[in-house]
């Protein structure tokens, strides 16, 4: 069972590859077919669901349906060395899913939330670690076969380091700056809410109709960042008149340290 692996484990931490060498490679008949019964039942039932719903909105639950495609992902990166064939299956499945989900979401499914890509994150991170599992597997198949002192060994000991140094790179190269707006974004957004509030205005003047754009309305004490609002003893926030900043003011203080970024003011 797994408490009685995990307690083997705890035990001998060297037999753990000796554990991953042995089981790993029993299961992979299974996984195949696994994944064949994804492509031949699960796929297919999805082009059923909306009228298994029996209501006008269809919703996609990425919760399970994502959920299900990394799923098949790791099992196609943890076998592509162990158990070659599980490669086609895979390739099967990401292919059918493809054209399956294209016609879900031009004509079934109803957007039902904007998460900006938000649940990408956690896909990606267990797509790595499903890498980094493969290779791990891969590993204890060549310390199994040709020893611990073999070069075989020592090729594939590097390749968890890649997956670690890969991570690594995309969180620090794309997933920090993929979760703030850019600076240059935020002049870009500062500069067309200036243009169209001017617009606005003279639109209203000149014709008097009363039909101001939004942005327009937008007056320049709007909006005070808290961080930059000055306080004083004994009061929340003092009553002298502060400033309005944009946008791109308050990204270019903290870009260039002059400015701190805190989460809300004391009280």
């Amino acid at each position: 069972s797994v408490w009685d692996t995990l307690e083997i484990i705890m035990n001998s931490p060297p037999e753990a590859l000796k554990l991953i060498r042995e089981h790993i490679p029993e299961v992979a008949v299974y996984f195949i077919t696994f994944v064949l019964a994804r492509v031949g039942i699960s796929l297919p039932i999805l082009l059923f669901f909306p009228g298994l719903m029996m209501r006008r909105s269809v919703h996609c639950y990425f919760a399970t349906e994502a959920a299900d495609a990394a799923l098949v992902l790791v099992l196609g990166l943890t076998y592509s060395a162990i158990a070659p064939s599980m490669l086609p299956v895979c390739a099967v499945y990401f292919a059918s899913a493809s054209v399956i989900y294209r016609w879900l979401f031009l004509y079934v499914y109803t957007p039902e939330f904007e998460s900006a890509g938000i649940f990408w994150y956690d896909l990606f991170n267990c797509s790595m670690m499903g890498l980094f599992l493969g290779d791990i597997s891969l590993m204890a198949l060549a310390g199994g076969y040709s020893g611990v002192h073999s070069y075989s060994f020592y090729a594939t000991a590097v390749l968890p380091a890649f997956v670690i140094a890969f991570q690594a790179f995309c969180q620090r190269r794309f997933a920090g700056p993929s979760r703030c707006i850019a600076l240059d974004d935020a002049v870009a957004a500062d500069e067309q809410a200036l243009i169209c509030s001017r617009d606005g205005s003279a639109a209203e003047g000149s014709t008097g109709t009363g039909n101001e754009d939004p942005l327009s309305s937008l007056v320049s004490d709007y909006f005070v960042d808290p961080v930059l609002m000055p306080t004083r003893t004994g009061s929340r926030i003092s009553d002298s008149v502060t400033p309005a900043v944009s946008v791109s003011s308050v990204l270019g203080g903290v870009m260039s340290g002059t400015v701190t970024p805190v989460r809300g003011t004391s009280g």
